[in-house]
């Protein structure tokens, strides 16, 4: 700065404003889950300036919001970590989870397994047996979904739930057991 009578000078310093870049911690975050829990993403948001960004981080999948962090400030130079979560839905198996500042994105893959159910087919009995001779039936317990599912199975007689005819079931997902009492 000077006049016509003096002059002085200063160090003027500027600060670089930078961005929020934001990087999704697979390992933090659960993205593989079933269809009746809820997806899970950590992401880390660092501020790659020197002063203090307030920014909101968003959770997506496809065009739809899933989840937002409003106005998360990030001090210049720092990283701070946000959770964002969302119940999962059979339509996102396969689809990109997208997370986003103003400034950045990142990606991650999905993998949303159905739970189902376990269903009884081909159910066999005979119609009648003479008393004092043995019973046998079988029926093919059918597992709807993806993942395993395991159950007691009872035997029904005459409409009475039968305590000697239980016994844990577990079955693979997309996949059927064949059981049998007698």
């Amino acid at each position: 700065v000077a006049s016509q009578d003096d002059s002085d000078t200063a160090l003027l310093e500027v600060a670089e404003v930078g961005e929020l870049d934001v990087s999704i911690n697979e390992s933090a975050s659960n993205l593989s889950v079933t269809d009746e829990e809820n997806v899970t993403v950590v992401a880390d948001v660092e501020n790659t300036g020197d002063v203090s960004l307030t920014q909101d981080i968003t959770a997506s999948v496809g065009a739809a919001n899933q989840d937002i962090v409003t106005d998360l400030t990030v001090a210049g130079g720092a990283t701070e970590s946000v959770t964002l979560e969302f119940p999962a839905d059979l339509a996102f198996d396969g689809e990109d989870v997208t997370v986003a500042s103003a400034d950045t994105t990142d990606t991650a893959p999905l993998a949303i397994a159905e739970v189902g159910e376990l269903t009884v087919e081909n159910f066999t009995a005979p119609a009648e047996v003479p008393q004092g001779e043995r019973l046998n039936v079988s029926a093919d317990i059918v597992n709807t979904g993806d993942v395993e599912l395991e159950q007691n199975v009872t035997l029904v007689v005459d409409g009475e739930p039968s305590d000697t005819f239980t016994r844990p079931v577990s079955v693979s997902g997309n996949s059927q057991t064949t059981i049998g009492f007698s």
